[in-house]
């Protein structure tokens, strides 16, 4: 099995460095861009299946991929792997964040996996359902099968770190997720090997 993880492409949320879950954004021109260098990436692995989350920016962006692929893929959309919910901090910056909120980052650490934006979802609940979704596209493979999930920078450290192992408290410290980077790993029916994380290399020979 090869797995393909991807975040969604460029927004104008992202130009803003804001924080952005559950605002279901469009991806700006640059982020098509993006997606349609991805889409062409891509298109030398033949995709049995392909997911995304249930916003926009993510559906949008595997639509692309979809357009380069010879054999018509169904991309699926699962609520599962969409952004962690950052409650009242929707659509402020982390500037902003922290001047409400200094202690944040303390809180955060002592917290760690009961810890929730005000208003917003646990970490550990967040880990739990992207978990979830996960579970659910691997029992519809096989070893043979190529899969492509885009999801969004935390929902794809949140897969990271399930197959990592990676202790709650660093889940969201993982790599740095660009747009469009590619996270591609392999699973032999016994263990995951990585082979790239967060891949945008392809963009300068595309």
């Amino acid at each position: 099995m090869r797995l393909f993880l991807a975040r969604h492409g460029h927004t104008e949320g992202n130009k803003e460095q804001l924080l952005i879950s559950r605002t279901d954004q469009e991806l700006s021109d640059e982020g098509k861009k993006q997606a349609e260098l991805l889409g062409r990436y891509l298109a030398q692995f033949p995709l049995h299946g392909m997911y995304s989350s249930g916003l926009q920016r993510s559906k949008e962006t595997a639509a692309y991929v979809t357009r380069f692929q010879e054999n018509s893929v169904l991309c699926k959309s699962f609520p599962e792997f969409n952004e962690r919910d950052f409650g009242d901090y929707e659509g402020k910056t982390w500037k902003e964040v922290f001047s409400l909120h200094p202690h944040l980052r303390k809180q955060w650490n002592e917290e760690k996996g009961s810890f929730a934006f005000p208003h917003g979802e646990r970490l550990d609940a967040f880990l739990s359902r992207v978990s979830s979704g996960f579970q659910k596209v691997l029992e519809s493979h096989s070893l043979e099968d190529n899969i492509f999930i885009c999801g969004h920078s935390g929902s794809v450290k949140a897969i990271l770190a399930s197959l990592l192992k990676t202790p709650v408290e660093y889940v969201m410290e993982l790599c740095e997720q660009a747009n469009c980077g590619i996270n591609e790993l392999s699973y032999d029916g016994k263990e995951w090997t990585i082979h790239r994380l967060n891949f945008t290399g392809y963009k300068w020979y595309l």
